[in-house]
């Protein structure tokens, strides 16, 4: 089922991994990283919070 949904989505695994070798070799996915990052911080602000995953983390508790 999920290589169904992959092909329907991306095409062939053989053209997804082409198209990620390449955006990887041409800096290209590295560009859409940054930018996802940068929109990410805007979005937060510049601290980012994280879940350390503490049961102080769940609601109610704490």
């Amino acid at each position: 089922m999920v290589r169904i949904l992959f092909m329907i989505r991306y095409g062939p695994w053989k053209i997804a991994h082409e198209r990620l070798r390449k955006w990887t070799a041409d800096g290209t996915w590295d560009r859409v990283l940054e930018h996802v990052i940068v929109k990410g911080v805007a979005r937060t602000g510049s601290k980012t919070s994280r879940s350390t995953g503490n049961a102080s983390d769940a609601p109610g508790e704490g």
